[in-house]
């Protein structure tokens, strides 16, 4: 989800706040941004109204491109030897992109400086974006719930696939290769897609007809789809 809107609303007796962002409830009980390594609590304890208490209500935060990405924890990353860091709530709609600007306006509006949380993160590694391409694809296969699928189970509820410019059988092997290709990449970067592109989907057998777009191609070369029109490039 790119962010349109966002605003604050203090809870009653706490120093915490509602966040909210393009109208959706994103934390019951946000507190400031202050990461920690990469990852930051974006929901606290609702009994002390600390961070670090619990170990519920984490996200994981990238930087690329002028672009601030909050994704689902990515548990190789987590190096406490007796802590597990378990999504936010909020992530049921998917990962979330900010600007610089509205990210520095964040940490400046609860009185906390854009310095002190400057990203240690910088850049996507390749395996950041196997898995924002995954988390993607669970979204478009269920979305508003709290976890993501793994990606052999939104594979055994594919119905089709479909492409402009490819049969159902080429559509099929064309994501056999890509996906096959993750353990060959070195380098990644983060686009948009553009008007020029073209699309290949996934649709899930579903009660409620579901699609996911899992690659954007253009002049022969593919695209992997992240989230809203976010797309990385690896090569």
């Amino acid at each position: 989800m790119k962010v349109q809107e966002y605003k604050l609303i203090r809870n009653e007796k706490s120093p915490t706040y509602q966040l909210i962002i393009n109208n959706e409830l994103i934390a019951n009980r946000f507190l400031e941004v202050d990461l920690k390594g990469t990852f930051m609590q974006l929901d606290v304890c609702e009994m002390c109204d600390s961070q670090g208490c619990s170990d519920m209500g984490y996200i994981e935060i990238l930087e690329e491109a002028n672009t601030i990405i909050w994704k689902e924890p990515l548990n190789t990353h987590i190096d406490v030897e007796y802590w597990q860091y378990q999504a936010a709530s909020g992530l049921r709609v998917g990962t979330i992109f900010w600007s610089i600007e509205d990210f520095k306006n964040l940490c400046n509006i609860t009185n906390n400086s854009w310095e002190r949380n400057v990203v240690s993160h910088k850049g996507i590694s390749v395996e950041d974006a196997y898995d924002l391409w995954r988390i993607y694809g669970s979204k478009c296969f269920m979305p508003n719930y709290h976890y993501s699928y793994q990606l052999d189970i939104i594979e055994d509820n594919i119905l089709g696939m479909y492409a402009i410019d490819f049969s159902e059988d080429e559509c099929t092997e064309l994501y056999k290769s890509l996906k096959n290709k993750w353990n060959t990449y070195s380098k990644v970067e983060l686009l948009r897609v553009s008007n020029d592109m073209r699309k290949v989907t996934f649709m899930f057998d579903t009660p409620i007809y579901r699609e996911w777009d899992f690659i954007y191609y253009v002049e022969g070369k593919f695209f992997y789809a992240i989230g809203d029109d976010y797309l990385v490039s690896c090569s």
